[in-house]
């Protein structure tokens, strides 16, 4: 609600090979952001300072693949509807701190998680971004406001 204290920027595009998010996170407080990666070698749901993406891929029944990475490269991800999963081989993260704030790309294996663009250019997608400053969380913003974990818009590729 309101204009964010911290702007996020999202930008995509894909080669039909593998599909790519990049959150361009700016922070007021950008020394200050909270992130840790604490196992480094296994999954875990990522404290502090994240983005997240909600994406369909091929499913049509309502379930969507959930990815989550802090500013620190501590990932999670799951297929909401059905349970945690092990997504690691189908997803890369690729992040750089600035002064300012940090940059986190998402790469995208499209055949792992089913983009099958023949049949159709939608996706139903979301992304979220929650911004914590020492550990507290000081903001929360998705795309145009919607829900997190319920409300998922189109994306429309164009070709």
């Amino acid at each position: 609600k309101g204009k964010p204290k911290n702007s996020t920027r999202v930008k995509m595009l894909h080669d039909h090979r593998n599909f790519y998010v990049r959150f361009e996170c700016d922070s007021v407080d950008a020394g200050k952001i909270a992130a840790k990666n604490e196992s480094p070698d296994k999954e875990r749901w990522p404290n502090g300072e994240r983005v997240e993406l909600f994406f369909s891929g091929g499913f049509t029944d309502g379930r969507y693949y959930h990815l989550v990475c802090n500013a620190a490269g501590q990932r999670y991800d799951g297929v909401e509807r059905s349970g945690s999963a092990d997504l690691g081989k189908g997803w890369k993260t690729f992040i750089k701190r600035r002064e300012g704030g940090y940059d986190l790309t998402f790469v995208i294996d499209m055949d792992f998680f089913r983009f099958d663009f023949r049949r159709t250019n939608r996706v139903k997608a979301q992304f979220y971004r929650c911004a914590e400053v020492q550990g507290m969380a000081e903001e929360e913003s998705s795309c145009l406001g919607l829900g997190v974990h319920g409300e998922i818009g189109d994306l429309v590729f164009g070709f």
